[in-house]
Parts: C-alpha cells; structure tokens; sequence
C-alpha cells in the first residue's frame, strides 16, 4: 500500500470495515511511513473524541463547526 491507499481506507479502519489482510497492511505502512503514522494518529483521536459526544442528537452547532474547523487545518 502507497499513501493515497491508507488515506482512503483510513476510515474504513476505525469503522472496522476492513478485512485481515488490508488491517495489517495499513498498520504495517503506518509504522514504516512517518506521514501516515501522524496521519492515523490525527484519525484515531478524532473517532476517539467522536465516541465521547452524546448521542441524543442535542450537539451543539457550534461543536460541530469546531470540529469541521479542526478538521480543514490537518
């Protein structure tokens, strides 16, 4: 896998999509790749912060454009 493949499956990773083979790629390639590894890290701690909001549908508007404005500066 080249960069652009992990940037694409990223997501697919953390929403547990991917099979065996594509999960050990994508981990070896972001141990050996220091781009893709801050990448991933960057991806882990968002989905990490997403399980934390409430999930009744009362989030704020102004967290989500804290989020979509965190997210356009990566």
């Amino acid at each position: 896998m080249n960069c652009d493949d992990i940037l694409n499956i990223v997501n697919d990773y953390f929403d547990e999509n991917l099979d065996v083979v594509q999960k050990n790629e994508l981990v070896k390639h972001t141990e050996g790749c220091k781009s893709c590894k801050k990448e991933f890290a960057i991806y882990k701690n968002l989905f990490e912060t997403i399980k934390l909001l409430p999930m009744n549908g009362n989030v704020s508007k102004k967290l989500v454009y804290q989020i979509y404005d965190e997210l356009g500066e990566q």
